[in-house]
């Protein structure tokens, strides 16, 4: 065949290699435990010879792969100053402070409730998902730990809110990204939004004071949670002076500041803090920039809360995005996803159907592991849909919302919810398990969808 030439993509062929390339990767890592990384990156050599059966040429596909990576360097950078602030946190006993005061604040059966409110929050007032699961809810997780809560239990309402809050926010990026690709004002997308934003956030609430009120958080009797604090303050120095990097992040964020400045701002005090406040080496505060901090204190729980950090830590994560996005790139080239999606557009019948589409086709796309791509195809492929049904562009808004951006924390390779789960120490795949925030809200999406069709075409009649 002529390189020139390509055949046309049918969407058998399309669904055949999503399902082998993306379902290799699934069951080698459920069945055989193996690094999603390595998968992923052996995926490319399915993907590669699938695209250029069809005609294209290596250097095409080699072409798409490298600027689909380019575009993770930014979520790479944010990742690597995470780390390092992590590990200056934990040796400036900023960490240790909000955790020697959370537990004494905190009710024990209420951590998850408590946890989620506080990041929802936080999230929303900042309007970044990343921010918040890396600065308070760094400090929350050690709450969570040292109440008895195993990591994921305890990571799970923190990165739930993360993104809630985070879909929410007018000054975040995705609202103002959906906004734009399906031609809204992102206030009404936001306010819009609330009619399912509201109704979730309440029955999840009920769903964690249920949990705390039955104990299946697995909290510690308050016994140990007073050996605990009592542990903390004999490893650190704790009051104010600890907490200011923490203040200084949350101000610069708040305030509008660039978040990597932001939190280099955060590193920076707090190794300040641990050299002249905690008697640490400068030499140890620039070695824990980069390999975390680790500290031997006799007591197997304060090791475990508070050796951690560092950018190394963030290396698998940094490195999984940056494969990820590269095989998205190879399938992309070929247009895989628009193949697959095309048939879907002439189900739609009814307003309903419309925001089922809107979900799914996000959904679909979002397995690629790029919430950015899947919102901005979702809003372009749609909103004609839309136009000609002449339905209103704010739905479409919130389902991109519902399937581009929380959906992302149940898909274990994606690249946007895998750093905050990074940053909490735990793997994004132990805790889809006690993620039910995506479904209830996608519930509660189309339960509203419905009755606003019915409502639509009883109003027609």
């Amino acid at each position: 065949m002529n390189p020139s030439e390509k055949r046309p993509l049918s969407f058998g062929y399309a669904l055949f290699m999503v399902v082998l390339v993306f379902g290799s990767c699934i069951l080698g890592n459920a069945i055989f435990g193996l690094k999603l990384q390595v998968l992923f990156i052996l995926a490319w050599m399915l993907a590669f010879p699938l695209c250029m059966r069809l005609g294209y040429r290596y250097k095409e596909l080699e072409d798409s792969l490298f600027a689909y990576m380019r575009k993770a360097i930014l979520s790479v950078t944010f990742m690597l100053v995470i780390g390092s602030m992590s590990g200056i946190w934990n040796a400036s006993g900023t960490i240790a402070t909000v955790t020697h005061i959370g537990l004494a604040l905190i009710n024990p059966h209420f951590y998850q409730l408590s946890a989620f409110l506080l990041c929802l929050l936080f999230s929303c007032v900042t309007g970044t998902s990343w921010g918040t699961a890396g600065t308070i809810g760094i400090a929350l997780m050690g709450v969570g730990l040292g109440m008895g809560l195993d990591a994921p239990a305890a990571a799970t309402p923190i990165i739930a809110a993360s993104f809630l809050g985070d879909m929410s926010s007018p000054i975040s990026d995705t609202p103002n990204l959906i906004a734009g690709s399906t031609n809204n004002n992102v206030m009404k997308l936001c306010w819009y939004q609330l009619r399912v934003t509201v109704p979730g956030i309440m029955i999840i609430c009920i769903i964690y004071l249920f949990m705390g009120l039955s104990n299946t958080s697995g909290a510690v009797s308050t016994e140990e949670i007073m050996t605990l604090r009592n542990a903390i303050a004999a490893n650190y120095q704790l009051g104010f002076i600890p907490l200011i990097p923490l203040i200084i992040v949350v101000v610069c964020i708040v305030c509008k500041l660039p978040t990597i400045p932001s939190v280099l701002c955060g590193s920076i005090s707090g190794g300040l803090i641990a050299w002249l406040y905690q008697g640490q080496t400068m030499k140890s505060v620039f070695n824990t920039l980069w390999g975390g901090f680790s500290i031997d204190s006799g007591n197997a729980m304060i090791d475990q809360l508070f050796s951690r950090g560092g950018m190394n830590s963030m290396s698998g994560t940094a490195f999984m995005v940056i494969i990820a996005m590269g095989l998205f790139g190879i399938l992309a080239a070929a247009g895989t996803f628009e193949v697959l999606l095309t048939p879907l557009f002439k189900k739609v019948k009814s307003s309903f159907g419309a925001s089922v589409l809107s979900f799914l086709i996000a959904l679909l796309v979002n397995i690629g592991g790029t919430t950015t791509f899947s919102l901005i195809f979702t809003g372009e492929t749609m909103s004609s849909v839309y136009d000609e049904m002449k339905l209103n562009r704010l739905n479409l808004g919130c389902g991109i919302s519902i399937g581009s951006l929380l959906f992302c924390c149940v898909i274990p390779w994606h690249t946007n919810a895998l750093p905050p789960a990074t940053y909490l120490g735990v793997e994004l795949g132990q805790v889809i398990p006690h993620m039910f925030m995506p479904f209830v809200m996608l519930a509660v999406y189309l339960a509203v969808s419905f009755f606003e069709s019915r409502r639509s075409a009883y109003t027609k009649k």
